[in-house]
């Protein structure tokens, strides 16, 4: 079923006896909304917790859009009127004024907000406070059995990462966060930074590379879905870059993904075209603009 029919029922609260249908849509479109099924339907899932507050925007002939926002604040949002995994759509005066009805009970509860950009902007549109900081990336994608030739790097050694491995790893993402994650004037916060990576080394696929016995480069997934796994975290030490030794990592990384059958996506920000270019050599294909906003 390549397209939904247009005639759109409205936004709603999402009911128990549409869970299958809500799996289907999410997972069809995974490449943008891998945050919200990875939250919902992870790992020990026994169904839709009471912690989120879901609405979908229905057609005659299926599910065409998601919104799901959690207690703690944190709202992601997709629209598609088709199945294409790479589709998104704006949505119509008629769906947002929808949406504002159904939903504007728990606008207020929103800290960050994740989607794809036109969405996300309409989405501002209706919410009753203005968003501190707003990032845009461009949303890449690399289909399952891509292929891209592994050249080696003499010295450098890749291995899977472990718990075991925090205590070497945190200075690397100590700086991967005040690079690319920490917002303008924000400190970073060590003992958080290290709860996290503790988490992702136990939950995620997470690899590193080290050279000349020192850990140099790092890359692991940060949200895993059922059709693709999204990546996040790459980082090289600056002496080392240049050298190849992300793309490395990387390759590592991907392969390990496709060996469990999945695709991968990652976002980049817009300004960093050496990571850009890095991605595109991979395979990696744009898909589309994504944006994360943030509020207080």
């Amino acid at each position: 079923m390549p397209w939904l029919n247009r005639t759109a029922l409205g936004w709603r609260h999402v009911r128990p006896k549409d869970l299958t249908n809500l799996q289907d849509f999410l997972y069809s479109h995974e490449i943008f909304t891998n945050n919200l099924t990875s939250r919902l339907f992870g790992k020990h899932f026994q169904g839709l917790d009471r912690a989120w507050s879901l609405f979908l925007l229905e057609a005659e002939s299926g599910i065409m859009g998601v919104l799901g926002i959690h207690k703690h604040g944190f709202a992601g949002i997709h629209v598609s009127r088709n199945s294409t995994p790479t589709g998104y759509d704006p949505m119509t005066t008629e769906d947002l004024s929808e949406l504002n009805k159904v939903g504007a009970s728990a606008f207020g509860r929103i800290r960050t907000l994740m989607g794809a950009r036109p969405i996300v902007e309409q989405l501002l549109g209706i919410l009753p406070k203005p968003f501190d900081h707003r990032v845009d990336y461009s949303m890449l994608y690399h289909p399952l059995d891509t292929k891209v030739l592994l050249e080696p790097i003499e010295g450098l050694i890749c291995r899977s990462s472990s718990i075991y491995d925090e205590e070497r790893l945190l200075p690397l993402q100590l700086r991967y966060e005040k690079e690319e994650v920490v917002l303008p004037g924000h400190p970073i916060n060590p003992e958080g930074t290290r709860r996290f990576l503790l988490h992702s080394l136990s939950h995620q696929i997470a690899v590193h590379g080290e050279y000349k016995g020192r850990m140099v480069t790092k890359a692991m997934t940060n949200a895993r879905g059922k059709l693709v796994d999204q990546i996040g975290g790459v980082y090289t030490e600056p002496e080392y870059r240049g050298q190849g030794m992300a793309r490395t990592i990387m390759l590592e990384l991907l392969s390990r993904i496709e060996t469990e059958g999945k695709a991968a996506s990652l976002f980049v920000k817009l300004s960093n075209s050496p990571a850009l270019r890095l991605y595109a050599n991979l395979g990696f294909l744009p898909v589309g603009g994504f944006s994360i906003v943030y509020f207080s």
